[in-house]
């Protein structure tokens, strides 16, 4: 559960989209370009990768976001049960 904390946000996300970003920057500034084949595939693979490495994430987001929604709507659900209970054995109390 701590793993997923630490991973399911969008700090983490920036962190890993601004690490991509500064590799690409780096290597464009550092290294000359391949020839056209080769740039065009190793472009291919690294966006592949990244999105790769950016689902994870986003995807345990959305699943902490909806089980809290679920919580919440457990709570809602059981506080109404709740209050029907209430007013039953009211209405059953006054009607003996």
């Amino acid at each position: 559960m701590r793993v997923a904390r630490a991973i399911a946000n969008w700090r983490f996300v920036a962190i890993v989209l601004t690490g991509a970003l500064t590799w690409i920057i780096l290597n464009i500034a550092i290294l000359p370009l391949s020839p056209f084949p080769m740039v065009m595939i190793s472009g291919l693979s690294a966006g592949l990768s990244l999105l790769a490495a950016l689902y994870g994430p986003v995807l345990l987001l959305t699943q902490r976001v909806e089980a809290a929604q679920d919580r919440a709507r457990a709570r809602t659900i059981l506080s109404a049960a709740l209050v029907s209970e209430q007013i039953l054995e009211g209405d059953q109390r006054t009607s003996q």
